[in-house]
Formats: C-alpha cells, sequence, structure tokens
C-alpha cells in the first residue's frame, strides 16, 4: 500500500486507508514514518496514530522516491514541513482522522 514500507496485515490496512482517504481530501498522500501509541483495536480494524509527512499529491512521486531510499528524518530534512501526525478519533462509532503538526 502506498505510504506504508511494510506489510501488514488487513485489519491495519483498513485503518491506514482511512488515513489515505483524508489525505486525499486534502489533495495529498500520507507516507507513515512511525507508530505514536494510542491504539485503537476493534473487530474489523486496526492501529495507532501514525507520525509521517502529509505530501501534496503534485509532490508524492519526488518524495516517494527519496522516501523508498532511506526514510529518516535526516535524509528528509527538506520535506520537514509536511511531517505530522495521524490522530485518530471515535465518535457515535465512527472513526475519523486528523492530521496535526507539533513543534
Amino acid at each position: 500500500m502506498r505510504g506504508l514500507r511494510t506489510q501488514e496485515g488487513a485489519k491495519f490496512n483498513r485503518f491506514f486507508q482511512l488515513i489515505q482517504d483524508e489525505a486525499a481530501k486534502t489533495g495529498a498522500v500520507f507516507f507513515a514514518f512511525a507508530g505514536e501509541g494510542r491504539d485503537i483495536i476493534l473487530p474489523n480494524l486496526e492501529g495507532e496514530d501514525l507520525s509521517g509527512w502529509l505530501i501534496p499529491a503534485d509532490k508524492a512521486d519526488e518524495f516517494e522516491k527519496e522516501w523508498k531510499t532511506d526514510n529518516s528524518l535526516n535524509h528528509l530534512e527538506k520535506w520537514s514541513d509536511y511531517f505530522m501526525w495521524a490522530e485518530w478519533s471515535e465518535q457515535n462509532g465512527a472513526i475519523s482522522i486528523q492530521f496535526n503538526s507539533y513543534g
């Protein structure tokens, strides 16, 4: 799945698709860096808050080439303005994703 460097299970992939769907609403693609805790575990979905880069769609191919080569923060420093947390929330049984920057 685009934006992930590891193979994950179906439950996590469904969660990550929610993140990508929310990113697409802003004209972007989310590339994961690390899990940040605050797990969500449901019968058909599991995940956690993630840190990563929310990259505008028109720059995603360029970023992805560099990210696939080396996804360290030092290597991708020029992209630091796009570094975000994808944080989940639940309201009335619906899971939503919000992107936040910290720092």
